[in-house]
């Protein structure tokens, strides 16, 4: 699961990513940390959150191939954000995204080449939600209960 908020900071405006990795429904990686770059849309901070997850999926892809657990099918990445989504599918230029820088196109690579598949959740069932913004008490313990497993 990967989420991001969007210029969250108002001393600097830079956007916060954060995401959170299972294996076997326990989690194996989480980050909360502020992006490097001000995202001009909610979408672009939450693409650029995507492809940091993208590559903590791909460092841990590896692993398990060394290990002898060969991943066939695309690991899941759960996201809110419905353009982040169209826009790593989409092959060709994209002209409301041409701002994006390229290295964040590597979110694109991944999906494109069977690494990676995006899938949309709702944003109340969003976990990482609490690694990007402060939430409600009740939403907060809702998705305090999967950080230690998930389903």
């Amino acid at each position: 699961m990967c989420d991001s908020d969007h210029a969250g900071n108002p001393e600097d405006r830079r956007s916060v990513t954060g995401f959170l990795l299972y294996l076997n429904g326990g989690p194996i990686a989480w980050v909360s940390k502020r992006q490097p770059c001000v995202s001009l849309s909610s979408s672009e901070a939450e693409y650029y959150a995507a492809s940091l997850a993208g590559l903590e999926v791909l460092f841990f892809r590896r692993i398990l191939e060394q290990l002898g657990f060969l991943q066939r099918l695309p690991t899941m990445l759960l996201e809110d954000n419905q353009a982040c989504i169209y826009m790593s599918r989409r092959e060709g230029q994209i002209n409301r995204a041409k701002h994006i820088d390229t290295r964040i196109h590597k979110l694109r690579e991944l999906c494109a080449t069977g690494v990676l598949f995006l899938s949309k959740i709702p944003t109340v069932d969003q976990v990482a939600d609490a690694f990007t913004k402060g939430l409600s008490a009740r939403l907060f313990c809702k998705h305090r209960a999967m950080y230690m497993y998930h389903p």
